[in-house]
């Protein structure tokens, strides 16, 4: 997903180290990136629908993307991907973010 014209205002780079837990980090040149993008997991979303036979499905959780284009931490909503869980570091390390 290419969030770069959703975010004219972000100048920063991007990078991601590893600690010592293994757990992977934004890097002090992203630092300023978590004002403009913001992505959580709610074990409590619910999206409830039919599937392509009719048939009712629901699906618990999911990671919601929300995005600032001024960078002053005011996010709005974006996308909310059901039944995933994913941080901003797991999206940019796998690749599915463009910022």
């Amino acid at each position: 997903m290419n969030l770069n014209a959703l975010l004219p205002d972000y100048i920063g780079s991007l990078g991601l180290y590893q600690d010592s837990d293994g757990q992977y980090k934004l890097n002090a040149s992203s630092a300023d990136l978590c004002n403009y993008l913001n992505i959580e997991y709610h074990a409590n979303l619910v999206f409830s629908g039919n599937d392509g036979s009719g048939a009712a499905l629901a699906v618990n959780g999911g990671t919601v993307i929300s995005t600032d284009t001024c960078g002053t931490g005011q996010y709005e909503t974006l996308l909310t991907l059901y039944g995933t869980q994913a941080s901003l570091e797991e999206m940019l390390l796998n690749h599915q973010l463009v910022v």
